[in-house]
Parts: C-alpha cells; structure tokens; sequence
C-alpha cells in the first residue's frame, strides 16, 4: 500500500512538473512578446498626454500660443501653455485627457473655437515612464513617446504686434492695480479695453481687455460726446457751421419745456465751433446738431443726417441689434443709433452721443483710423493667413474694403478739432508733458451707474498718423482724468518702440 501511494505521488509531481515545464516554456518561448507587453504595460505610468495642435502666430511669427516647456523632471516638452498675451483674442482650451483621440482637446472660446479644426493636430501622444516592482521609477530621467506622429494642425497668423500687445497689457496691468490700491471692492474700475489699429492697413495690431472673461474691446458701451466727431463731420460736409463760428454758451439749454445743461455749468460764453469741440461744449453741438435735422413736409421732425453718416461707418438701429462683421464679433457687439429721431430731446441725446447710442472701443478706433487715414475707411483686420507647419500659406485674408467716406478737404478740418482737443481742450496737458503728438476726442459717458464710463479715442503721431487707439475704463470717470493719461502713456511707449526697431 505504501509503495503504491509513494509511486502514485512520484507520478503526480512528474505530471505537474511537466505541467510546468510547458507552461513556462509556452510563457517563455512561445508568447514571449505578448507577456513581456502585458509586463510593461502593468509597469508604464502615463506622465504626460500631449494633444499636438497648431500655434497662433503673431504678425511676426512669434507664437502667441504653443509655447512649450521642460517640465520640472522631464526632457521633453509638455503640453502647458499659459497664454500669457492676448488671451481675450486667442480663448481657451478645453481637455479631456480620457478621450484619446483628437477630440480629446477643443477650443471653447476666441479663436481657438472659430480656427479649431484648423488647429486640430491629430491624435494625442503619450509620454509615460516606467516602474519597478515597488512603483518607483526605474529610470528618473527616461521617458519615452508612444504614438508620436507629425503634428497636423495647421498654423494662424494674426495681424497682432507682440510687442504692441505686451505694453498694452503691461500698461493695463499696472494701471488697474494702481487705481485699486487700497480699495475694498474690486468692482471699482471694473474693466479696460485698450484697441490699436494700423491706420493704413486696418489691421489691428493690439487688443487687451482685463475686468472679466467678456473681450471688452468688441463689447458696446454707452458712448458720450466721442459721438460730436460725427456730428462735425456731417455738420461740415453739409456746410452748416464754419469751423470759426461763434455761438455763446451760458450752461443752460431749454428744449420742450425742459432745461439740459452744458457739462460746464456756469457756461462757456463765447465760443467758437472748433473751441466747442475742443471743450466738448453741450450747447454748441445742440445748435449744430438741429441744423441737421430733416423734417416731414408738415413740419414734424423726420430725421437726422448724422444717422446716415453713423450707418457708413457701421453703427445700426437699436432695434435691429445688429452684430458688426469683425470675426470676433458677439450678441454684445452692437454699435447702435436711435431707430427715430423725432423731437428736438431725441436730437440733444444724439448730439452728445447719449440714449440709445453705443459703440464698442472697436468701432471708436475704426473711426479714428479713417480720420487719420484721410478719410478712408478699412474694416478692422484680426487674422492674416492660414499656414501648414512647413510654412505654405493654405489661405490668406484680406480687408480690401476700403470706401472713402469723408472728404479730403472735410478731414483736414476735423483733423485740426482733434488735434485743439489736446492742445486747449479736455486733453489739454496739464503738467507740462509735450502731447503734440496726440490727436484725439474724450468722452465721460453717462450709463446709469454710479461712475460714467471714461474714453479716450484718437491716434498718433499728428505729423503721419500710424496708429489709431481707442482707451475704455468702464465706470472709470472722467475721460480726460482717467483714460486720456493711460492712453497718452502708451503712445509713447509705442513711438519709442518704433524708434527702437
């Protein structure tokens, strides 16, 4: 019986080691491979999913996005970017690093959501590293790429001045922190927008906007008496005031009944036209506007002629709310004009640009850039061309719509009322800095809040205006205290720029 149980036992090992044999042999040999992926596979740790994607490029080709870097223990570039310029134009991202393929990454906002599947570069790459059995890292320094491919997104090219964009910012940045030194709410000063165009080109070359995630710049706003620029336009296009003429001004104005007032309550007394612009005097825009009025055959008023000027230039009846034709353009960018004009209060409200008038810090530079342009309007220009990665140019844009739609002779004259605004006028210097450099129009516009809003339009140098710029603080004030010195800081710094390159 023993012997039968020792041999039944010997012969059981034999069987199992056989057994044993052939399974490692079979693990070993046969599906070597196989095991020795599914080995690896427990023992790679993803460091990284890296979604390639096509870069926004300034006009110089310096990327405005795709700027990547080495990570604190890695020797390949990962996907971080910070967007530290321009980020209201650009927008953001969204992942999903679960999803592997290209739609793990998707723009959700500015230019990455309208150019996405444009920059779309394909499938996401891993990075990953490999583990011991104790999961530390086998090698801290080696890292390897699964399913690196040629990234296939394609390049855009803006018409934005990175060293344009980067004083903006910078001059913003501290101007905001400066205004809310030692104030408890941030909701002072709430938001900047800051806008510069190539005048000849109407290509924009900066837009910042700070206060939330709402682009500012392509936002309407109630607009204030940078609106008299276009009632002098038609005013002296219609030949109805002399740029010398002389009204008088003594703070009061009745109108149906009721009493409107020049900013400067004790008036102004006599005042020639091209001082009441300088000044920005309520009551002289009031007289000039009425000459403009149109009227039904019964005498009723019809209109004004300053609408039509406003609709060339792209404003829309407020009813209509009419987004302009910018490629960044949203609900909010409606440059508006009242649907009627009817009585003379309709005309006061127009005259100052107040009521239903709006218009984006976009629009205000366009109608800067065409004064300094002589005339000549452009739409504002964002995106040059579509570029592959080896440099082709897949698409290019242009803004070949330019209309003339002001009078040479006419511009000249409202260039000199642009230019007196800063020499004796709102924007006169008040600390002895030289601002001859500067033409332009402020305006403290009225919104229903407790501050107004601060603008300050015009460009520069006077002698061969380049750039056109419009400066936006909302609920910032004055324009001439607050808009008009940050809009005066940059300009500078801008020629300087120039000088130096």
């Amino acid at each position: 019986m023993f012997k039968y149980r020792v041999k039944f036992m010997t012969a059981l090992i034999t069987v199992f080691l056989f057994v044993l044999i052939g399974r490692l042999y079979n693990i070993s040999i046969s599906h070597h491979k196989e095991y020795s992926s599914r080995i690896q596979r427990q023992m790679a740790r993803e460091v990284e999913l890296y979604f390639p994607r096509g870069k926004i490029l300034d006009r110089n080709n310096i990327p405005l996005t795709g700027r990547s870097h080495m990570g604190d223990n890695l020797n390949l570039p990962v996907n971080i970017d910070n967007q530290p310029l321009a980020k209201h134009i650009i927008g953001e991202l969204q992942y999903e690093y679960k999803d592997n393929t290209a739609e793990g990454v998707k723009g959700v906002s500015g230019l990455q959501k309208l150019f996405d599947k444009e920059l779309r570069g394909g499938l996401p790459i891993k990075i990953i590293q490999y583990k011991d059995g104790w999961g530390q890292p086998i090698s801290e320094n080696k890292y390897y790429v699964q399913g690196d491919h040629e990234n296939q997104g394609k390049n855009i090219k803006l018409t934005i001045d990175y060293h344009i964009q980067n004083i903006l910012e910078k001059e913003m940045n501290s101007f905001m922190s400066e205004k809310r030194k030692d104030k408890e709410e941030e909701s002072y000063y709430p938001g900047v927008s800051i806008v510069v165009i190539d005048v000849q080109k109407g290509e924009v070359l900066a837009m910042a906007s700070l206060g939330d995630q709402n682009n500012k710049s392509i936002h309407s706003y109630p607009l204030g008496s940078i609106f008299k620029t276009l009632v002098a336009i038609k005013a002296l296009e219609e030949g109805v005031v002399e740029i010398d003429e002389t009204f008088f001004c003594n703070g009061a104005i009745l109108i149906d009944n009721q009493i409107k007032h020049c900013h400067k309550t004790d008036g102004h007394g006599e005042i020639t036209f091209k001082d009441g612009f300088a000044k920005s005097c309520n009551h002289v825009f009031y007289e000039v506007a009425k000459r403009l009025i149109e009227y039904h055959p019964n005498g009723t008023i019809k209109t004004n002629k300053v609408v039509d000027l406003a609709k060339e230039f792209g404003f829309f009846e407020y009813s209509k709310q009419e987004r302009d034709n910018f490629i960044l353009s949203s609900k909010y960018s409606t440059n508006t004009i009242p649907d009627s004009i009817t009585c003379l209060l309709d005309v006061f409200n127009m005259a100052l640009g107040q009521g239903v008038i709006e218009a984006s810090p976009l629009m205000i530079t366009k109608i800067m850039a065409t004064i300094a342009n002589n005339g000549i309007m452009r739409d504002p220009l964002l995106v040059k061309e579509i570029i592959s990665q080896d440099g082709e140019i897949i698409k290019s844009f242009d803004n070949n719509t330019e209309r003339k739609v002001v009078d040479q002779e006419i511009n000249k004259m409202v260039q000199s009322l642009l230019e007196e605004v800063t020499a004796t006028g709102t924007a006169k210097s008040k600390d002895g800095q030289d601002n001859s450099h500067i033409a332009g129009k402020t305006s403290t516009a009225q919104n229903g809040r407790l501050y107004p809003h601060s603008w300050f339009g015009g460009y520069f140098p006077v002698d061969n205006p380049k750039y056109a710029m419009t400066v936006f603080v909302e609920e910032g004030g004055s324009g001439s205290g607050i808009a008009y010195p940050l809009f005066y800081k940059i300009s500078k710094k801008i020629l300087e720029l120039g000088e130096r390159n």
